[in-house]
Parts: structure tokens; C-alpha cells; sequence
């Protein structure tokens, strides 16, 4: 690693907030305890295979789908010898998309990125391989420039490794993503027609035979909700927990 270039500052501290590099202005720091990721990915993961992981997806979001993500991860250790994965990401000045000021730039430009999304998911879900579960958020996302930019962008900049895999998982998550972009079709007065065809295609999918009556009655009760986003009607119209059962099932 290039102590140069990614010298922390301190420790991110409990509440998240990020550390500047120290000898690099435009990028940013913040990471996480191995031990915190093991949490997640059980005891036997390493630093090396989460790093790789998430470079790959990441990478491959950004040179697939279209997505910009300015980020690299290393490996390191904090003050208290604790072996830590490390984010390292460009700072972006701009404002968090569900906050920007909406004009005709950033409605072309979030549309575009919900069909991403969207069309990312899907084929995720198609593939059964890993994919990265937390990118739905307006306050993901940044439009703004890169330090000597000269064009408006939309960045993600939450690059917590969070990754999952396998088909049931996917209807939660596909259930928050129409949650988030039914709220950004809302702010932009549009409705994104591509975005909803793929939706009808995930409303539409068959529950494997495997599912349990509880996983099946989870899933029912996402789909019912995307089916409220595709008639416009109100969401949260079925009870549905946070997190259904089978999500803490490893290779669903």
C-alpha cells in the first residue's frame, strides 16, 4: 500500500463519519474491522477474498452497467493492530441525489441510473451470483464533479461491502429498490418506464418449490407492494418485517 496516498487519519469513529487522507485532499477514508466483517461473512473469510470481491462487483457495475463508483479497497491495520478492509474513494462536491435540485439534466441522468440499477438486479437474479444488495438510495448517490471535473455527474459513494447471493433474497431487495425509485420518480414528475418493465418481470417470477410457506408468504408480500408502486398506489399497504428469515440463510 502507498502510505503516501492512504495515510489515515485516526479512526472512523462509531458513527461512521469519514477520515480524510492525509496527504490527499481529494480522497477519502473509511473502513471497516475484519472482525466486524467476519460478523456478516462468517469466520473464515479472509481480508484478501473480501477485498477481491468487492473490487470485482464493483467494478463490474461501473464498467457493465454504466454506474460510477470511484473507489478502491485496501488492506491495512488501525492503531489497535486490528486488521481492517479500507474504502478509499474520491470526494465528489455535489449534493445527495434525493436532495439535488431537480432540473432536466438530473431527471435524464437519475432515470438512467434506476434502468441501470434495475437492470443490474435482474440479471443478478437471472445468474445467481453475487451481487451487491445496498445500492438503492438517493443518499448513495451524488450529483456533483470530481475535483477538476468540468460536467455534472451522478457517483455512487457508498461502498460498504455488502453482498449477497441467490433468488430469494432478491425479492427484498428488489421490494426496497421500487420503494426508493418510486420516490425518485415522484420528485422528477416522471414515471420510468423501463425501470417498471423490469419490475413486472420480477412481480411475475414463480417462487422456487424449495420455498418454505413462510418464505413464500414473505416474498407474496413484496411482490404485492411492487404491484402497489406499478398501479401508483400507496406503498406499505402489506406488513412486511425488515429482514425476512431466509436472509440470514447463507447461499439462499
Amino acid at each position: 500500500m502507498n502510505e503516501k496516498v492512504y495515510n489515515y487519519i485516526g479512526r472512523v469513529d462509531k458513527t461512521g463519519e469519514l477520515a480524510a487522507v492525509k496527504e490527499d485532499p481529494n480522497k477519502i477514508v473509511r473502513y471497516e474491522s475484519l472482525s466486524d466483517l467476519r460478523e456478516v461473512y462468517g469466520n473464515d473469510v479472509s481480508a484478501e477474498q473480501l477485498t477481491k470481491t468487492a473490487k470485482e462487483l464493483f467494478a463490474e457495475l461501473s464498467e457493465d452497467y454504466g454506474i460510477t463508483v470511484p473507489v478502491d479497497f485496501v488492506i491495512d491495520k488501525n492503531r489497535e493492530d486490528e486488521i481492517i478492509v479500507g474504502e478509499i474513494v474520491d470526494r465528489i462536491e455535489g449534493v445527495n441525489l434525493d436532495e439535488v435540485e431537480i432540473t432536466n439534466d438530473v431527471i435524464e441522468k437519475t432515470e438512467h441510473l434506476y434502468l441501470s440499477i434495475a437492470k443490474y438486479l435482474f440479471d443478478k437474479y437471472e445468474s445467481e451470483e453475487e451481487y451487491l444488495a445496498d445500492i438503492n438510495s438517493g443518499t448513495q448517490y451524488v450529483y456533483g464533479k470530481k475535483s477538476g471535473g468540468t460536467e455534472d455527474q451522478i457517483y455512487l459513494i457508498d461502498t460498504d461491502v455488502i453482498y449477497r447471493k441467490g433468488r430469494k433474497g432478491m425479492f427484498l431487495v428488489f421490494y426496497w429498490f421500487t420503494r426508493h425509485v418510486s420516490g425518485m420518480e415522484r420528485r422528477c414528475g416522471r414515471k420510468f418506464d423501463g425501470v417498471r418493465e423490469i419490475v413486472k418481470k420480477i412481480v411475475s417470477l414463480q417462487v422456487s418449490e424449495h420455498t418454505s410457506d413462510e418464505e413464500a408468504k414473505e416474498i407474496k408480500a413484496y411482490k404485492d407492494d411492487m404491484k402497489n408502486y406499478l398501479d401508483d398506489k400507496k406503498f406499505g399497504l402489506s406488513p412486511t418485517s425488515a429482514i425476512p428469515s431466509f436472509e440470514n440463510k447463507k447461499n439462499n
